[in-house]
């Protein structure tokens, strides 16, 4: 990039809103694939790219220049204000992602439970007693935690960042796949109902129910409500935690207010990287 164009570049980032700098941050990041990736793309470079630095700079400046000749009583409470709610936004999406990651492997293991039961049902298991009960819950209980994370995604998206979802792609691909093949083995699933006859239907005694997918997504709602509040109060946990031991001290550049923030965010990303 030319030297105009990286002016010009600064002086756009140094405009933005909180929201605006987390967005431009999550596109630039999101073209590493994965949360992963982009952890590890960080390994060995200067402070500057990192996004716990680069971020609470760009908002203290842009508060700084949209409030130039204020007082400083009413310019430190803004760049606090901007500082917290750029921290706030970096940090669930740090939180959406380490969601996804931890649970993925758990939630494969789940889903090949599922597969190889129904492998039996499909061949000449009965659609009845305990082993059969046994795994409609499993299909319950996977479905309500993959629609719950991937409501929760699309609310926090939608409330937090104009619509964009916070989940790097690997993340998105990963919570869709594990839903259209959940899905699949519920359609499977119910075709096998339709396909038994009528002597064994009779042999089953009451015939067991198809698995109604919008059931599903209705009994995901409650859940997805629940995560977007853990998700979210939880940052804003951290965020009165260093409120209460930065209260009074002045802010700039060198701020004990931008340093706690810096290494709050450090220990974040740290927990995804791990």
């Amino acid at each position: 990039m030319s030297s105009v164009g990286r002016r010009r570049l600064d002086k756009i980032e140094a405009s933005l809103t909180p929201r605006q700098a987390v967005l431009l941050w999550l596109d630039e990041a999101s073209r590493f694939g994965s949360m992963r990736a982009y952890v590890s793309s960080l390994q060995g470079q200067p402070t500057s790219a990192f996004p716990l630095f680069r971020l609470p700079e760009q908002v203290e400046q842009s508060v700084r220049d949209a409030m130039k000749g204020q007082r400083r009583a009413q310019l430190e409470p803004a760049i606090r204000t901007g500082i917290r709610d750029v921290a706030f936004l970096y940090y669930l999406v740090i939180q959406v992602n380490g969601r996804e990651l931890s649970e993925r492997r758990a939630n494969c293991l789940h889903l090949m439970l599922v597969v190889e039961r129904l492998r039996s049902f499909l061949s000449d298991e009965p659609l009845a007693g305990e082993r059969h009960q046994q795994w409609l819950a499993f299909v319950d209980a996977l479905s309500l935690r993959l629609r719950a994370l991937d409501a929760a995604a699309h609310r926090i998206g939608n409330q937090y960042f104009a619509g964009r979802s916070p989940l790097f792609p690997d993340s998105a691909a990963s919570l869709q796949s594990l839903l259209g093949q959940l899905d699949g083995m519920i359609e499977l699933y119910n075709d096998r109902l339709e396909d038994e006859e009528p002597k064994q239907r009779r042999a089953m005694g009451k015939r067991p129910k198809p698995i109604d997918l919008r059931r599903l997504s209705a009994n995901a709602s409650a859940e997805a409500t629940a995560l977007v509040h853990e998700l979210v109060t939880a940052e804003d946990r951290s965020a009165a935690d260093d409120g209460g031991k930065t209260a009074g001290v002045p802010v700039d550049g060198r701020g004990s207010e931008n340093q706690l923030t810096r290494r709050r965010l450090v220990r974040a990303v740290r927990e995804v990287a791990e």
